[in-house]
């Protein structure tokens, strides 16, 4: 399961398949992947842990940019369970939640 994947200088996250759009430009629509990330179809959506461990294994220094994007629309999987949302909860998690140990600012 490809969760993080590069294309140019950015370090890209694959979090879900699902999206509501039909973008005539959509990567989708003419391929299996891009970048580094050559199957980009997710059999199930990664966990927050599967995605924050798989950005920390890499080394951001070397990388522009992290951008949340993939085969689908992020806002999508935030309201499930594998998303970054619990089902408890509606409320977006703290920066803190991204990061192995929370420090204030």
């Amino acid at each position: 399961m490809t969760i993080t994947y590069v294309y140019g200088n950015n370090l890209y996250v694959n979090p879900t398949n699902r999206c509501d759009c039909n973008c005539v430009f959509c990567l989708r629509h003419t391929g299996d992947g891009v970048g580094t990330g050559s199957n980009l179809w997710l059999e199930r959506e990664p966990t927050r842990e599967e995605m924050l461990e798989a950005i920390l294994a890499a080394d951001l220094s070397q990388y522009a940019q992290l951008v949340f994007v993939g085969y689908g629309n992020p806002p999508t999987a935030c309201t499930t369970s594998s998303g970054w949302r619990s089902r408890s909860s509606r409320s977006p998690p703290s920066p803190s939640a991204w990061t192995p140990t929370a420090t204030a600012t």
